[in-house]
Formats: structure tokens, sequence, C-alpha cells
């Protein structure tokens, strides 16, 4: 956790709520994204939710090149439903020292969850997900952060949309939003 807040700490736009030792079920914080360094409510732009995960020893890619981290799949969908997505922080510990050393992220968005989570079956209990090394540039990591904000905010308002045949061989087509949270699946004649 420590370490991921020494990396966040250098961004002027960005204040960590990040809690060692926490007791929170799903999450360990909130990344407050402000718009300007004046870190007030008028300029207080997005909370994005935030999962730190360590794991002993460096961390490497397997053979396609791709560093993975194995996730429950239980957790993930909480991700998507309660949060509609998480910055998930993997941190190398040192097994020596027993300090945080690599930084690695990837952005848990609805669409990136579902995909992980199509690739397992159903008595499965964890995925692999796709992490990437997290930048020590402060503007990258802005960059990088609201990136993640705004493709959270299209996520949310997104609708998916499929064609099928209602038995008659009449097309159809249905609606429905990305959270199961928000109103399922509206149904309009083609």
């Amino acid at each position: 956790m420590n370490r991921v807040c020494d990396l966040i700490q250098q961004c002027d736009t960005i204040d960590d709520k990040l809690k060692e030792g926490d007791k929170n079920i799903l999450i360990d914080g909130f990344l407050d994204l402000y718009s300007s360094p004046e870190q007030r409510v008028e300029n207080l732009h997005a909370e994005i939710p935030v999962q730190v995960k360590g794991t002993m020893g460096k961390l490497k890619p397997n053979k396609h090149g791709v560093v993975k981290f194995m996730a429950r799949a239980k957790a993930l969908k909480r991700y998507r439903d309660v949060y509609y997505g998480v910055l998930l922080f993997v941190v190398g510990v040192n097994k020596n020292s027993r300090l945080g050393e690599d930084v690695f992220f990837a952005q848990l968005l609805p669409y990136n969850i579902n995909r992980a989570l199509s690739k397992t079956c159903p008595d499965q209990g964890k995925t692999s997900v796709p992490i990437e090394p997290f930048p020590t540039n402060p503007k990258e990591m802005t960059r990088i952060i609201t990136a993640l904000n705004a493709n959270r905010k299209k996520q949310m308002k997104a609708k998916v949309v499929a064609y099928d045949f209602d038995g008659d061989t009449k097309p159809c087509q249905k609606t429905s939003t990305l959270y199961q949270s928000r109103p399922s699946c509206t149904k309009a004649n083609v």
C-alpha cells in the first residue's frame, strides 16, 4: 500500500484516500481526482475506487510477454456491479525486505471484467487479468487515471444492443444496460 501511495503523492491533482490495514470488504479506498492542483470541493472531479494486492517476489511475464494476476471471480463481479469498475494495483513485494517494489495496474472496468469472466467456467473461483507496469512519471500517472475515469463514465452510460429472433423469425432488437443494478432490458420490434 505504501508504495502505491508514494507514487500517487507525486501527482498534484490526485489525492489518495487509501488506508493502511484497511478492513473494507472489497476495496482499499479511493483516489480523488481534481480538475486543478487546488484540492477544493469545487475542483473535485471524481472518486476512483482502488484495490491494492500484494504478491511476494517479482511479477514475471508469461511466454507471450504478458504479466497476469489471478483475481477472484466473485470480487470481479462485485467490482463491476457495485463500483462500476476499479483501479487494481498489484505490488511485487521483496521477499527479504518485505517492501513493495514493482507496481503493476489494471483498469478493471465493466468491459474488461466481462471479458475476463467470459473465459471462466461457472464453478471456477479465479481468473487471470492482464496487468502492466504502473508508470513513475506524475504526468503519465495522471493521464492513466484521468483516462480510466473517462472510460468508466462512458461505460456507465453504455447500452448493449443485440438482435434476436423471437421464435417466429421476426427480428427484434434487445437493449440492456451494462449494469445489472440499473433497468435491465427493453425490447422493441424492428
